[in-house]
């Protein structure tokens, strides 16, 4: 394992224990928004913040209000099965064991989505 992925999981596990690891979830999420949701989404829809289990994402109008709506369940799970994946894939590329990783940011994992208006 290289010295920058050690310092990744650090980084991370310190972050679980003072209770933000929301943070690096939607840190995670944001590296993948553009993959999963295309750039038409991606231009109009920011995911800003996690709260318990709902993504928080901020619209540029209040027509994607009700797009955001009608996609929620879908674009949730396909972040949720893309982030599972990539970590999966570190584990097997670096010989890293990442399971309870894994396990710990699939049952955090946000199931709701809620949208606020940019002003």
């Amino acid at each position: 394992m290289d010295e920058t992925h050690h310092i990744y999981f650090s980084c991370e596990e310190y972050m679980k224990k003072i209770g933000h690891a929301e943070v690096i979830l939607l840190s995670k999420i944001q590296s993948v928004w553009g993959e999963v949701v295309g750039d038409n989404i991606k231009q109009n829809v920011l995911p800003v913040k996690i709260t318990e289990d709902t993504l928080i994402v901020m619209i540029s109008n209040p027509a994607w209000d009700t797009q955001v709506n009608f996609f929620a369940k879908d674009i949730l799970d396909k972040l949720k099965k893309q982030i599972l994946n990539q970590e999966l894939t570190v584990d097997e590329k670096n010989g890293h064991d990442v399971y309870n990783h894994v396990k710990t940011a699939e049952s955090a994992f946000p199931v709701k989505m809620k949208t606020f208006l940019k002003h």
